[in-house]
């Protein structure tokens, strides 16, 4: 069977993940901005549909493509679409879904856009109609889900969860331990103070009675770069970078981590995370087989408790990060993440 996977945002990471998890059924081929495909180091170039239209048309370039597939993947929805664009990325979707309805599947990233509704938008009206029309949906985490399916009751046919980070995603990592002379803690996602509470961190960590390095898992944009290395260089060891990681580059630099850490601020510039958007810390954490700490408001219902531990305060988050200290000294090893493997998740997925 031959599978389109369309990814119209900045999320290069999940294609190369969903080509791990797919390529052994499928017959893969991917639609992705052209700039992002230098990041993509794990897929062959020959899966990539050279597009030279811009992203804005992606989807009516799908339209085209559809009838060579079986299925269609959309790795993310039009969310995070806006203006006159907006409307082409998502009446462009909803021309594919309408025309290869069963061939369609949408994921959805973040349900704030499909909960609020604003009559008067033009955008917000297709994206209702997205979701009415959409034969087959799935999302990051069970709570989105059950969420989603509150609001469209009775609207939507079939609601699934797809899982797009993997245990078994590099090679040797459920074997690897770390062996770090400095107690050493991976700061996950894009570096942005809007976004992430690095004061709050900061302060968590300002008392650690040991030496401690940091290493920053994402990109860093120049107009944060200093703003956010000032905060923690006088006091530690800093690793941060204002490039992408590439793929092998996140995993050689998240490998060394002794913890890894998403000091996520609760409400921001692009939803409220765990209510109406998941977060890609969890699943930088599954594939690199490494404990979490993480905002209990991430993962209120605790999904991902058999990997992740949860604070709701500075105190908290400072006696997590002891607990890890002292557990790096003993090389143990606490984390679960056998459900998250390729065949697991596979087996669990919607039979579509």
């Amino acid at each position: 069977m031959k599978l389109l996977i369309i990814e119209n945002t900045d999320h290069y990471k999940i294609i190369s993940n969903l080509y791990k998890l797919f390529s052994s059924k499928f017959e893969v081929k991917i639609l992705i901005k052209n700039k992002l495909k230098k990041f993509i180091s794990n897929v062959p170039q020959t899966c990539f549909i050279h597009f030279f239209l811009p992203n804005t048309f992606i989807f009516l370039l799908a339209v085209f493509k559809a009838p060579y597939f079986d299925k269609i993947l959309i790795s993310s929805g039009t969310e995070y679409k806006k203006g006159i664009s907006g409307f082409f990325y998502s009446g462009g979707l909803f021309l594919l879904i309408k025309l290869f309805p069963k061939k369609v599947i949408l994921n959805i990233r973040n349900i704030d856009k499909y909960l609020k509704t604003d009559e008067s938008s033009l955008n917000s009206y297709l994206r209702i109609k997205l979701a009415e029309n959409a034969e087959f949906i799935t999302f990051e985490t069970k709570s989105l889900a059950e969420k989603f399916k509150q609001k469209y009751k009775g609207k939507c046919k079939n609601i699934g969860i797809l899982y797009v980070y993997y245990s078994d995603y590099y090679e040797n990592t459920l074997n690897y331990t770390t062996n770090n002379e400095v107690f050493t803690i991976g700061i996950l996602g894009y570096v942005n103070p809007l976004r992430r509470d690095y004061e709050m961190l900061y302060s968590a960590m300002k008392n650690l009675k040991k030496e401690v390095k940091i290493i920053f898992l994402g990109k860093c944009s120049k107009k944060y770069f200093t703003q956010v290395s000032n905060i923690f260089e006088s006091k530690f060891e800093l690793q941060i970078s204002d490039k992408y990681l590439s793929d092998n580059e996140f995993y050689e630099y998240g490998k060394k981590c002794d913890i890894l850490v998403a000091p996520l601020k609760q409400i921001t510039n692009i939803g409220i995370y765990g209510q109406n958007k998941g977060t890609g810390a969890l699943g930088d954490a599954i594939s690199l087989n490494k404990n979490l700490i993480i905002p209990l408001f991430a993962d209120s219902e605790k999904e991902f408790c058999s990997f992740s531990e949860y604070y709701e305060n500075t105190t908290q988050l400072s006696e997590l990060i002891e607990k890890y200290m002292n557990i790096a000294e003993t090389g143990q090893k606490f984390c679960n993440f056998e459900e998250y493997s390729c065949e697991k998740v596979l087996e669990k997925f919607i039979t579509i």
